[in-house]
């Protein structure tokens, strides 16, 4: 024990004699393992680690797929009927137990500055689904849910403390919402952890019973609610897709026995499709996750190959010290232990300081990524990381140690000595050193060309046109919160008073085009095929301040806006759809009972990042709709207060439900390119530096070897063109070696998951393979000519007399 201290003590004591090599060993070490410690640890827990509830691998969620009679699937959101119909008729074929859920977003009219709250409509089941332990209160009761219209309500501990700032008399509370006051019955405990199936990731605030849902097609066949999620617990026995076929059957009969009568309905089918709950929640972000790993794991490599370098140096530097050692009669094992000692204790520091840098980077997930990612609430450090963390120390040790060790020639040590070290210190071999070099070239080569492409894929997304305007634009939705017989007056007159605002330039009606749609069932007359475009309620100005051109016919007049208006405007991709050479004006169609004319032709408009465009229809909304887009001066903005502040001016049973900044919507729903653009921009960025710290070492080091090569040739002539252009020769089997290697590996990685990289195929490859080899190649080549460059500039005698 005492031995092993002093070992300990004196391996310490050695290393703070190098404080630059210490530092750059913990540093680089700490850094890249710590991003590699964090993905692995994201990984596992959005990969592999069980969903924290009881029996979670019986836990399955429900999609209801629709086909037309061509066999395109057209939606897989729950019809409201068919939900409730599965859900008390059928539930018991699969399943112990089923829930139901309506997600929302509504106003706290209760609250005085009348706040948003994200809101989840359920049955009882919910609470006991999940095993949901209560801070305050209670869960909905048996009898709370889905036909009792008792109106209480379940808030998140999250809730309580930012909306109702933690009061202790939380249980006498109510909240109003929609019109109902709500009782609140209990507090769900802070440490519950709600499974994230409301789009972006998003938490619940409050929970009510699926009664007083604000669904509009409570029975409604023939619409789907994109709002509704159905879970359930499969039977002992029963799998995912035996579940699928015994419920297809079942809602299949119920479905065409409710649609029958409707004709556009002929030939479609319908299935479900039953999906573990954990897959769902997980889904679409396996392929981010692999990237992330390959691209942190592959700057490890390089800042192995680089540390690798520096301890081969640090060998070589302490090889005097070793050769009196083995001198007064220890063993190449004691030598290499000493060795081991050393690099144990720096990696170990390292290891502690990535475990930290593992940390901070949870946070700043949670913080920016809680929309891109999945179960970033659960995500800390736990035994993955630190396991990771040690087998990342052992196997560097071990990498290290072996290099290390590999450059001591036990028998050559008394020479050493013997001889002062002159001449037989110890050398890192030339095959070493290319194997360095071409190491880190191929690393460095193919993570340069994957970022690159990736960057160059994103930032084409988000500087894609979308065929609208953004700038200056604001998203109005207005709700009620008690009944209001006739809102057009009130419509207009809060209109009049907007138009007052000295912020406001123009209104029209009509929703964002950045908002989910919903699509319309459509059956064309002259062809009698069935289609279902997006579909949205606009007004005439819609067109003209969203600077979406018209292309052909008429756009609408301000006396076409009534209920009972029979002409509609179509874009270009749905008047592509019905007729090639879009040759579409006058045509009619068929929807909701209803004939429609189309007066005119628009273009088409793209979701942020979206390569392609889909079928839409307008039709013209009365004045009785509650969406509105205004037009803002020139740096002017308006917020929510000076809003809800004209709307208690004109009639207090109206409030603003949504209030959203067109080019902030825009921005967010481009975050993940964004995200992606930074991440894959930084990661290229560390792959070069890093590669370039390393081949400088290890050229540097063959450079210094050459030293008198170099000041010889120079003294009897040699240019130093030439002189540079031999050094680059010498290295090029090298580099050429490292490119290949790099070329290979990416052809077969591409073949073996071309159906993952296929949308990454196109011109932008070129564009990857240029940048990749302007920038690795300039790299090598500073690399190479930096450590030459001070011997080409002094005396030739400072060479001669091996000056440095």
């Amino acid at each position: 024990m005492t031995i092993s201290r002093y070992a300990i003590r004196q391996s310490l004591l050695e290393s703070g004699k190098r404080p630059g090599f210490v530092i750059s060993v913990i540093v680089t070490m700490g850094l890249t393992m710590g991003a590699l410690i964090a993905v692995l640890t994201l990984g596992y827990l959005v990969l592999f680690k069980p969903l924290p509830y009881p029996e979670q691998e019986k836990l399955v969620a429900l999609d209801y797929d629709i086909y037309n009679s061509e066999g395109n699937l057209l939606s897989s959101s729950f019809i409201y009927p068919a939900a409730e119909s599965l859900y008390t008729d059928h539930c018991d074929i699969a399943f112990t137990q089923c829930t139901l859920l309506f997600y929302d977003r509504e106003v706290l009219a209760s609250d005085a500055s009348q706040r948003t709250a994200a809101t989840a409509y359920v049955t009882p089941e919910w609470f006991n689904f999940l095993a949901s332990k209560m801070a305050l209160g209670r869960a909905l009761s048996p009898e709370e849910g889905f036909a009792d219209d008792r109106p209480v309500a379940v808030v998140s501990y999250r809730a309580w403390q930012d909306l109702f700032d933690g009061r202790d008399d939380i249980l006498q509370q109510s909240v109003r919402i929609a019109g109902t006051n709500f009782q609140i019955v209990g507090v769900v405990s802070s440490d519950f952890i709600e499974p994230t199936l409301n789009g972006n990731n998003a938490l619940t605030d409050i929970w009510m019973p699926w009664f007083f849902n604000g669904s509009s097609f409570r029975d409604d066949w023939s619409n789907n609610d994109f709002r509704i999620r159905f879970l359930g617990k499969l039977k002992p026995g029963v799998n995912a897709a035996q579940a699928a076929s015994l419920l297809s059957n079942f809602s299949e009969q119920d479905f065409f026995a409710n649609v029958n009568s409707l004709p556009r309905f002929a030939d479609w089918s319908m299935s479900i499709t039953v999906t573990s709950l954990k897959d769902v929640i997980s889904s679409d972000t396996n392929k981010t996750i692999y990237l992330l790993v390959a691209g942190v794991a592959g700057l490890l490599i390089i800042a192995v190959a680089n540390i690798t370098n520096l301890f081969m140096a640090r060998t070589a530097e302490k090889y005097r010290q070793l050769a009196i050692r083995a001198a007064l009669g220890a063993r190449k094992a004691h030598l290499r232990s000493e060795i081991f000692l050393e690099t144990f204790l720096l990696l170990l520091v390292a290891a502690l300081f990535a475990l930290g840098i593992a940390h901070s980077s949870f946070i700043v997930m949670q913080v920016y990524f809680a929309e891109l990612l999945p179960r970033l609430n659960e995500l800390g450090l736990n035994y993955i990381s630190v396991s990771a963390a040690l087998v990342l120390i052992g196997l560097l040790t071990v990498i290290f140690v072996y290099v290390c060790s590999s450059l001591i020639d036990y028998k050559r040590l008394n020479n050493a000595l013997q001889a002062s070290g002159k001449g037989t210190g110890a050398t890192v071999s030339k095959r070493a050193r290319n194997w360095l070099i071409a190491s880190q070239v191929a690393v460095a080569a193919v993570l340069t060309f994957s970022n690159v492409v990736l960057f160059g894929n994103a930032i084409e997304r988000i500087e894609r046109p979308m065929g609208f305007n953004t700038e200056k634009m604001v998203n109005l939705q207005l709700d009620l919160i008690d009944d209001l017989p006739d809102p057009v007056p009130v419509l207009l007159e809060f209109e009049r008073k907007l138009l007052q605002l000295p912020e406001i330039e123009a209104i029209t009606f009509g929703s964002s085009p950045l908002i989910s749609d919903f699509s319309w069932n459509i059956v064309d007359s002259q062809s009698n095929q069935q289609f279902s475009p997006m579909g949205m309620r606009i007004d005439h100005r819609y067109f003209d301040l969203l600077d979406i051109p018209l292309i052909a016919g008429d756009a609408f007049s301000r006396e076409q806006l009534v209920p009972d208006s029979d002409v509609v405007i179509v874009n270009k991709t749905f008047a592509r759809m019905l007729s090639p050479d879009l040759d579409v004006i006058g045509r009619t169609l068929n929807a909701m009972d209803r004939t429609f004319v189309i007066i005119g032709i628009v273009e088409d408009i793209y979701k942020p990042g979206s390569d392609s465009a889909v079928g839409r229809i307008y039709a013209p909304a009365d004045r009785a709709r509650f969406w509105m887009l205004l037009q803002l001066k020139a740096n002017q903005k308006i917020t929510n207060k000076q809003l809800v502040d004209v709307l208690k001016e004109v009639d207090g049973r109206m409030v603003v439900s949504t209030l959203d900044i067109l080019s902030e919507t825009k921005a967010r729903l481009l975050f993940a390119h964004y995200a992606t653009a930074v991440t894959t921009a930084v990661l290229a960025v560390l792959t070069i530096l890093l590669a370039g710290v390393g081949l400088y070492g290890v050229l540097s080091y063959s450079t210094q070897m050459r030293a008198a090569e170099i000041a010889v040739r120079r003294a009897i002539g040699a240019r130093h063109n030439a002189l540079v252009l031999d050094i680059f020769k010498d290295y090029s089997g090298a580099f050429s070696s490292g490119a290949t290697a790099g070329i290979i590996f990416l052809v077969v990685l591409i073949s073996l998951l071309w159906s993952v990289l296929s949308e990454f195929m196109n011109w932008q490859l070129l564009w990857g393979a240029i940048a990749t080899v302007v920038l690795v190649g300039s790299t090598a080549a500073l690399a190479t000519y930096l450590p030459l460059r001070p011997m080409l500039l002094r005396p030739v005698s400072y060479g001669l007399r091996g000056k440095d």
